[in-house]
């Protein structure tokens, strides 16, 4: 999963994933392993959500439309 698809469209499709009752068991394994690294880096820290944002929406100007799902998490 972690180089499945592009980094921008990937949260998006787990965020649905899980609201699916037909979405595969993957989807939900990739989930798990994102939410340690996402609570343990932004947690409730709003300054720290709005730098990430940009990167998980693929809006940011240093984005790269098809990294691997931890790039846009890091720094």
């Amino acid at each position: 999963m972690r180089l499945a698809a592009p980094a921008a469209l990937l949260p998006a499709y787990l965020g649905s994933a899980a609201r699916r009752t037909d979405a595969p068991p993957e989807a939900a394994e990739a989930r798990t392993v994102l939410a340690d690294p996402v609570r343990s880096g932004f947690g409730t820290d709003p300054a720290a959500w709005h730098r990430v944002a940009p990167r998980l929406t693929g809006l940011g100007p240093e984005r790269d439309p098809v990294s691997a799902v931890e790039t846009p998490l890091a720094g």
